[in-house]
């Protein structure tokens, strides 16, 4: 059962972690349900691309030899988040997750 997700949601979403070139594109589009499938879809996408270089980072921060169990703890704690957030779209979840990746990427600049 999936939740029904507002497009405007969706766009609050999207202008804080889209590119403002890709949101321009979106925009163009006519049908409402293809706006919203596209802006579901690149969300997403983009939630997982952040994940992916935070996880980058970390291996690169391991190999050095640096202390990162807490980073990698809140890492794996990402993606739970991120996959909880794609089903259910929740703005406390959205909000959640915002200051999940912002901590790690406080958290891997004073390694």
């Amino acid at each position: 059962m999936e939740k029904k997700v507002e497009l405007k949601d969706l766009v609050g979403y999207s202008k804080l972690i889209l590119d403002k070139k890709i949101l321009k594109k979106i925009k163009k589009v006519k049908d409402k349900e293809e706006k919203k499938d596209l802006l579901i879809h690149l969300i997403k996408k983009e939630l997982e691309m952040i994940h992916y270089d935070i996880v980058r980072k970390v291996r690169k921060l391991e190999i050095k030899g640096k202390d990162i169990f807490s980073i990698e703890v809140k890492s794996s704690l990402l993606q739970t988040k991120i996959n909880y957030f794609v089903i259910n779209f929740n703005k406390k979840d959205f909000k959640n997750l915002i200051l999940l990746i912002i901590d790690i990427k406080k958290e891997m600049k004073n390694v």
